[in-house]
């Protein structure tokens, strides 16, 4: 169920994403001199506990691999975990509410199709801008998806309702 799949999700990311961020907090507190790196995190922070990292608005010339370097941004490891969470939010609608209602291929290829078009808008994008985008990424997350789609198939668990219903009624 969907309450199952996100306390699950809560359950393994959440205790530990918010104890790093707390943790972070009180040494950037510690270290920083400067008033305007500590605003500066203090703004990282209150992205990272809501997950939105990587929508907080960034200097365009600055990269991730550079931010990384340069190391006074304690939260810019956020990103994938804020495209995770984002990712969560937006299965239920991807996964379930658009997909076709057969069970057959067409679910694969629905599947394919968002895949094949999240893959498009990652490598025709300029790589600043898709770096950490949820749409960029979703061909990754739904890569699972499919192998798990495709495996149920394998194992007859997604045969057509009337092939389901006379199987049943066999047994």
């Amino acid at each position: 169920t969907y309450s199952d799949f996100y306390f699950k999700r809560l359950r393994r990311i959440f205790p530990l994403a918010l104890l790093a961020a707390f943790l972070c907090i009180v040494i950037m507190r510690k270290l920083q001199d400067d008033p305007m790196e500590l605003q500066s995190g203090m703004k990282s922070a209150i992205y990272s506990l809501f997950f939105a990292t990587n929508l907080k608005p960034q200097n365009l010339e600055e990269e991730y691999f550079l931010a990384l370097e340069k190391a006074n941004d304690f939260f810019t490891h956020y990103w994938s975990l804020s495209v995770e969470i984002q990712f969560y939010i937006l299965a239920p609608f991807l996964l379930h509410l658009f997909k076709p209602k057969s069970e057959n291929t067409s679910v694969q290829v629905y599947l394919a199709i968002v895949s094949y078009l999240s893959l498009l808008y990652f490598l025709l994008s300029p790589p600043e801008k898709v770096f950490d985008a949820t749409l960029a990424r979703l061909w990754q997350f739904l890569a699972g998806a499919t192998a798990f789609h495709l495996e149920q198939c394998l194992n007859g668990k997604c045969l057509p309702a009337t092939e389901k219903s006379s199987n049943s009624r066999a047994n």
